[in-house]
């Protein structure tokens, strides 16, 4: 429902897509109808609005939308409406991650020709995050069977080989995307009985969106979303440091921190024998994200936190998806950099990409009411989404 607001707001509170002006994208989003509803298409430009995000009054800029999100989500998590069934899946490293099915995984329900819908958190995020679960709820309702892809050492699980995982660890979703479309999505014959659809989060978008890149038109993805990727990590970094008083550098940076003491059984010897990296001692000494960026660079392979930064960023990767891809932006998100992190025109360029880009939002905020847990991003989200279902 539209709700009136003087000008000056109404303005504010339009989601503004911007696409290839012969997106196929956009014109099967047209035709078919999903986004129809939210769409007012403004004919021979390259752009179309959405009037429908209204920020809570009380939640009046980024900041709070973002600060907002993890006391939402200590009702949410209290009050969790999902229940899952755990897969665990092994990697080719002997590595393992949980796959967290919505009700039954799909061992236990042969008959289940659903769609899969599955679900990248964030950067240390697991799978009761207030975003997580407000998709899964929406993709029950819309018909999908969701599935969390966790990262390693998240949800609860251990380490079970000495590799952690990075912005750029697109391997791991690249081997579980497949293991689910091979087992689930396919019969014996390998004919396709049923789709996937993904959606990634901050870091999972992050990954999600280098993964599509580097698979192209061999990828099994039917579609897919990207809710608020740091398409420049480099940004990310240099934003979170320097806006109120490195407030979310030294929130990210706890994060990291207890994320890695968790990991550090696991990764000593390896990090010793292999890298020469003290891990406790790394651990010991983080003061801001950038220190443990130090560690990731030289975990992975990278020349130095810069060259991780800049390569790991999935700007880099953008231009080569060729899977219909929504990525949703808040111009006023304060980890990613705002509008300083969205690269309007590498996304035009693709007529495989859909951008979206509101006023309003914070990171992974997107809240209405305080009064509420649900987001407004995840609407549109599946209105894309279902237009390819």
């Amino acid at each position: 429902m539209l709700i009136k607001k003087n000008k000056k707001t109404s303005q504010n509170c339009k989601m503004v897509l911007q696409y290839h002006p012969q997106s196929a994208i956009m014109k099967r989003v047209v035709e078919k109808g999903s986004l129809n509803e939210l769409v007012k298409l403004l004919q021979f430009k390259q752009s179309s609005q959405v009037q429908y995000f209204n920020p809570s009054f009380f939640l009046f800029n980024g900041h709070l939308q973002t600060i907002f999100n993890p006391f939402a989500a200590l009702y949410m998590k209290k009050h969790n409406p999902i229940k899952f069934d755990r897969e665990i899946f092994e990697f080719s490293d002997h590595g393992t991650i949980a796959l967290d099915w919505v009700d039954l995984n799909p061992n236990k329900d042969v008959y289940n020709n659903k769609p899969i819908l599955a679900i990248m958190p964030g950067l240390t995020s697991d799978n009761d995050e207030i975003y997580v679960l407000n998709m899964l709820i929406e993709a029950k309702l819309r018909g999908y069977q969701g599935v969390v892809i966790n990262h390693r050492g998240s949800s609860g699980l251990d380490l079970t080989s000495p590799r952690i995982y990075c912005a750029s660890s697109q391997d791991d979703l690249r081997e579980a995307v497949n293991f689910i479309v091979n087992n689930y999505c396919s019969s014996l014959s390998r004919n396709r009985q049923r789709d996937i659809f993904l959606v990634g989060n901050s870091l999972g978008a992050n990954l999600l969106a280098n993964y599509l890149g580097e698979e192209g038109q061999q990828c099994p993805v039917k579609a897919a979303c990207c809710v608020q990727p740091p398409m420049k990590i480099w940004v990310f970094s240099q934003t979170i440091r320097n806006t109120l008083y490195g407030f979310y550098d030294k929130v990210v940076a706890a994060n990291l921190k207890k994320k890695f003491k968790h990991f550090a059984p696991g990764l000593r010897d390896r990090y010793k024998n292999e890298l020469g990296i003290d891990i406790d001692q790394a651990i010991k000494d983080v003061k801001s994200s950038l220190d443990l960026d130090f560690t990731t660079a030289k975990a992975f392979g990278y020349e130095s936190p810069e060259d991780y930064q800049h390569k790991a960023s999935c700007i880099e990767k953008i231009p080569a998806i060729k899977t219909p891809t929504f990525i949703i932006m808040s111009k006023d998100d304060p980890l990613v950099g705002g509008e300083d992190c969205i690269d309007y025109e590498v996304c035009k360029k693709n007529p495989y990409v859909l951008l979206g880009v509101t006023h309003d939002g914070g990171h992974l905020g997107f809240f209405s009411s305080i009064l509420s847990t649900k987001q407004w991003h995840v609407k549109p989200a599946f209105d894309f989404l279902d237009t390819f279902k």
